[in-house]
């Protein structure tokens, strides 16, 4: 198995370091002997001492917020009815799909439409008269 020769030499200055130059043990440094907290106990006494006026000025008169609102250009908004006719107008190319769609295979849909709905609204108009026919058929018969 070959070595490298960067990891050899880094070994070797690792023991001749621990070897020759560095203690058994290995210890913090003494701290030196003040109190802060002395210090700054009697720095905040000396401060509360003092009178507020020395600390605080308030002579100042404090600037008043100026509010300035301009309107460059008057914005155009549609009216209703112009806003629908913008939404709902077809284009040419759909008004064109929808008469195709309307003769599809030559035949009138919107006529013929309109027919069966009158014809349906007929039925309906002679199922309720039957109705009545049988009701009031119905009571001349009870009544006898």
């Amino acid at each position: 198995m070959a070595t490298c020769p960067l990891r050899t030499a880094c070994v070797l200055a690792a023991f001749c370091a621990v070897a020759v130059g560095i203690p058994a043990r290995i210890e913090a440094a003494p701290q030196q002997e003040n109190h802060p907290a002395a210090d700054s106990v009697s720095r905040i006494k000396r401060e509360l001492e003092r009178s507020p006026a020395e600390r605080l000025k308030l002579d100042l008169q404090l600037p008043v917020a100026t509010f300035r609102a301009t309107v460059e250009q008057r914005r155009y908004m549609l009216s209703f009815a112009e806003w629908l006719q913008k939404e709902f107008e077809l284009t040419p190319f759909q008004r064109q799909s929808q008469e195709w769609r309307s003769r599809c295979c030559g035949i009138d849909l919107a006529g013929l439409t309109h027919t069966l709905d009158r014809a349906l609204q007929r039925r309906e108009t002679r199922k309720i008269r039957n109705q009545i026919a049988r009701e009031l058929a119905q009571l001349e018969k009870n009544r006898k």
